[in-house]
């Protein structure tokens, strides 16, 4: 691994011996893997095979030992670790509203502009909702590298390839059988004092120290070489079982943080709550503080207070249960030097649970009631029907929020991935220097999601309408099982109404990926085509590719009717693309063994891209590498790649959801101005009497376009490496990169849209901006609209640096220290073209999201002894960030008026610091690994729930579990035996 990035350095021995038992992250520059020849060296963002093969960009490597040693059992866990890679999808510790699968997300650009290679070959969408490869079908146990590569290459692959490139090298010619087996666990304190006050303020109990989440993983992986080595068959089987964490089980998390003014506005931390509570809430015309059920059971109301909220964190898991089978078959075999026929079967079936509080009637729906339901007290039928009490044909109508907190109904949702992956093809040589790749591919994902224990509309409002007949409260309705719903006492739901309210839904689907392709490279020195200043000729690589994605989605029955509280109507989706590719690509060596001009290199690429919808697309890309000696490399160059919208942005059925977002037009005393809320569509009428938003919980319209066009991103890139003569341990890299991609495929934040239409009544936003004939945004009516759309562009761009050394120690064996920080100059966004852009580098928050810190790193330091134990300290860093609403622009103040006092107006530096080590046991058939990550059990940095971008990407128990280290220290033990 580090090897390769000193073979890009021209000083392959020296570093190769520092680098020799890394057991870390190492930097990968472009060098071929040991079984390849010089004559066979495919870097990973090109197709050409060629001994001056080498990265023009910045490339890092992690090895299967680096992999082992730091106790990541899974490609996401590595990878997010990674200080290029922005927190993303896990499959376990993300909230119940991500679809189950793993994603990987380069410089926060999103995990639909990095592409997924399996050896050079792409990996298939992973979800039917969220199309993009499901790192959960890597089988981790045959990976014998992972290299991650910055900036476009559609050039080379195709579509996708916006931020970057992670391909995953598979081990294809193993010999015997390997069995490998980690355990891992949870261990916190529990002891964050100022959380623990909140807790018991709030009047939950805190949870002790102890552990939890409990994860197994094992595989076993074997192969058999064929006639003599012209072939072989390598196999592998792999299962995981992960237990939950609850967040009532984390001090930090155990329930939503908001923000109240103590000294200074919004300066103080509490608990807070839902107001979609146990007792209910009622609320005429949806508007006011409403009234509750009597806490004490009777048949009467008092005032809602928000002392009544629910704590919905307490059922809520921080780390979901996880159950995943795997198991595969990699052969190939040689029937000639022009003929080596291969193919791959890969299977895995992936199940998780994602638990969230009980069900209830929520408040963004109009019901009911009938001022005669017996099950009304005289106090209350009077508080909602005034005069008309005991009225046979007077009904109450407003909203309702109710938890449901029946025995036996916890509300859950199951997500199955199940995922096949063939591919069969055929390569060899058909003359001197000139050989080809012919291969298909198919890739299928069946998708099921079960949501268990939810509460239908129409039955919770037929069970709301009650009459007294002979004696015997019935339903008006007269429907079959259809039980009298007493939510107007605290306790009273029965086990008959629970029955007929509560319902399951299920949605399934499934996504499929067929490739065919063909590639030819030559070395066109057979031609005469070479530099007469160059020792190597140019090599050249050619093909075509078809590929084609489809996609459908079937809601049941229930869903498709928008039945199931809290939620919209959801449509089924059908849909299929495809396109048709011819590429180009060259690399020259110019110059090589002359003075100042050691090596010099142009590697350069074209790619045609012809859409059935989208239209045809051209990608290119030209690099130079320059070393002037061989302990200097100088390196640059510029891609232009493309993303072609996908088939759920393209499908996707449109739908309704909601947003957290303050409608400050709503309610009896609005604190937007009328002129302000004239903006967004209110009346002078309506001004003061419109519903507000249940719990901050706006409405908004998602869905697909199939008007959408491609996005185009360029890249510029220019980096240096050095590896001095007098210190060849030693290889420091150093690379700038920035990446701007236009007509971004998106939608626009439905925070950003209400807050610029409020404010600057600007027309596209405004039109957003859809209220009910109340006035409200609170109905199916009345939304913000969030349907896909090009944009205007998304920019990053910053420095990466990276640094190996090692040292003999004398006796006590050798020293070796690795580093890989990157720093982000910015992260730029422009909603549409034409609109200010704003900088999130540096900010978290409502329009921002998840963190953005400036710096990131980890650093590690080995010491291996003569007998190969190893022990390894390691630091990982994230740097600060600040609130986006104090940075001074309208974009990010003007739905909130900035608040720069606040408690949450930066989240701190976090360093973590972890400890690893591995021993070889009986003759070294057998290496046992041991480790801790986060020694000091450190808190993850605690924001409001609620407003401060905690319920956007990646957030879930008060803080971003994808960037911080969400539950505790983590202790890990394992063993390889190799049989």
């Amino acid at each position: 691994m580090t090897v390769r990035a000193c073979l890009f350095s021209s000083a392959a021995l020296g570093c190769a011996l520092a680098a020799a038992f890394i057991p870390t992250i190492g930097h990968a520059q472009g060098a071929p893997d040991a079984a390849e020849t010089a004559n066979d060296i495919v870097v990973t963002g090109s197709r050409v095979r060629s001994p001056a093969a080498t990265a023009i960009g910045p490339l890092v490597a992690v090895d299967s030992d680096a992999i082992a040693f730091q106790g990541w059992p899974t490609a996401d866990g590595l990878l997010n670790a990674l200080p290029q890679v922005s927190g993303s999808n896990t499959s376990g510790q993300s909230t119940f509203g991500t679809p189950g699968i793993a994603t990987v997300n380069l410089r926060k650009l999103g995990p639909s502009r990095t592409l997924v290679l399996i050896d050079g070959r792409r990996l298939m969408p992973g979800d039917p909702t969220l199309p993009v490869a499901d790192l959960n079908f890597i089988p981790t146990s045959l990976v014998s590298s992972v290299e991650t590569v910055t900036g476009g290459a559609s050039t080379a692959y195709g579509s996708d390839a916006v931020a970057g490139v992670v391909n995953f090298k598979l081990r294809r010619d193993l010999e015997g059988l390997r069995l490998d087996y980690q355990v891992s666990g949870y261990q916190t304190q529990n002891d964050n004092k100022g959380a623990q006050d909140k807790l018991r303020a709030f009047g939950v109990e805190v949870p002790d120290a102890g552990w939890d989440g409990w994860t197994h993983d094992v595989s076993l992986a074997g192969g058999h070489n064929l006639a003599e080595g012209r072939g072989n068959v390598t196999a592998y089987f792999a299962y995981r079982n992960a237990q939950p964490v609850g967040a009532i089980d984390r001090d930090f998390a155990a329930c939503g943080i908001g923000t109240v003014s103590g000294a200074q506005p919004f300066d103080t931390h509490v608990c807070t709550g839902s107001g979609t509570n146990a007792y209910g809430r009622f609320r005429t015309g949806g508007t006011g503080g409403g009234l509750a059920p009597n806490p004490d059971g009777s048949a009467s109301f008092v005032p809602y207070t928000g002392a009544l909220a629910y704590n919905s964190a307490k059922e809520n898991y921080l780390q979901r249960q996880d159950e995943r089978y795997s198991a595969g078959l990699l052969a190939h075999y040689a029937v000639s030097d022009a003929v080596e026929l291969y193919t791959d079967v890969m299977f895995m079936q992936d199940t998780t649970r994602a638990q969230i509080a009980p069900a209830g009637i929520v408040g963004n729906r109009t019901y009911t009631i009938n001022c005669d339901n017996p099950l009304l007290g005289a106090s209350q039928a009077t508080a909602l029907c005034g005069v008309n009490a005991g009225s046979a044909t007077a009904v109450w109508s407003g909203t309702i929020a109710k938890r449901l907190e029946v025995a036996g109904r916890q509300r859950y949702y199951d997500l199955r991935h199940r995922q096949w992956r063939g591919v069969v093809g055929a390569r060899g040589e058909f003359a001197q220097g000139w050989s080809y790749d012919v291969y298909g591919q198919y890739g299928r994902v069946e998708y099921a999601n079960d949501a268990t224990n939810d509460v239908s509309v129409a039955r919770a409002q037929d069970a709301l309408l009650a009459r007294n007949v002979g004696g015997t409260v019935q339903c008006i309705s007269g429907n079959a099982g259809c039980a009298p719903l007493n939510i107007f006492q605290l306790g009273q739901v029965s086990p008959e109404a629970a029955d007929y309210v509560f319902a399951s839904g299920r949605t399934t689907g499934r996504v499929t990926q067929k490739v065919a392709a063909a590639t030819i490279n030559g070395d066109l020195g057979t031609i005469g085509l070479a530099s007469p200043f160059a020792a190597n000729p140019v090599a050249v690589a050619f093909g075509v590719e078809y590929r084609e994605d489809a996609i459908s989605l079937s809601p049941s029955a229930n869903l498709l009717r928008g039945d199931l509280a809290g939620f919209g109507a959801t449509a089924p989706a059908v849909g299929s693309t495809h396109v048709t590719e011819g590429f180009l690509e060259v690399v020259a060596p110019l110059v090589s063994g002359r003075p100042f001009f050691d090596r010099l290199t142009l590697n350069a690429g074209y790619r045609h891209s012809e859409y059935n919808l989208a239209g045809g697309a051209d990608t290119f890309k030209a690099g130079l590498e320059w070393a002037p000696i061989p302990d200097v490399v100088l390196r640059g160059g510029f891609n232009r790649a493309i993303r072609a919208p996908n088939v759920v942005e393209l499908f996707a059925p449109q739908s309704f959801s909601s947003a957290s977002i303050t409608d400050v037009c709503a309610g009896t005393r609005p604190t937007g101005t009328l002129a302000q809320c004239a903006n967004t569509g209110v009346t002078s009428a309506q001004y003061g009497s419109i519903a507000e938003c249940a719990s901050n919980f706006c409405t908004t319209l998602t869905g697909g376009n199939l008007a959408l066009r491609p996005e185009s991103a360029n890249t510029w890139t220019m980096g240096l490496v050095l590896n001095p003569r007098f210190a060849r341990s030693l290889v420091i890299t150093v690379d700038y990169y920035d990446i701007k991609v236009r007509n971004l495929i998106g939608t626009v934040s439905p925070t950003l849209a209400y807050s610029q239409c409020l404010n600057n009544a600007d027309a596209f936003f405004c039109n957003l901006v859809q209220r009910d004939a109340n006035g409200s945004l609170a109905t199916t009516g009345g939304y913000i609209a969030a349907t896909n759309v090009n944009t205007g562009y998304l920019k990053a761009s910053g420095i990466d640096a990276t640094l190996a050394y090692s040292t003999d120690i004398g006796s006590l064996g050798r020293l070796l220290l690795d580093a890989n920080g990157s720093w982000t100059r910015n992260r730029e966004i422009s909603p549409l073209p034409g609109q200010a852009a704003y900088d999130c580098a540096g900010l978290y928050g409502p329009t921002c999201g998840s963190p953005t810190p400036k710096w990131r790193h980890t650093a590690r330091l080995t010491w291996q002894t003569p007998g190969k134990l190893a022990v390894s300290l390691a630091w990982r860093f994230v740097g600060a960030s600040q609130v986006d609403i104090n940075d001074g622009s309208s974009v990010f103040s003007g739905a909130t008026g900035g608040r720069r006092d606040i408690a949450d107006a930066r989240i701190g530096a976090v360093s973590y610091f972890d400890l690893s080590g591995s021993v070889p046991v009986a003759y070294g058939d057998f290496v046992l690994r041991f480790g801790v990550r986060n020694i000091a059990d450190r808190d993850p940095p605690i924001v409001d729930n609620f407003n401060l971008g905690v319920n956007a990407d990646y957030g879930n128990g008060n803080t971003f579990p994808a960037l911080y280290d969400t539950l505790g220290r983590t202790v890990f033990l394992g063993l390889t035996a190799k049989l």
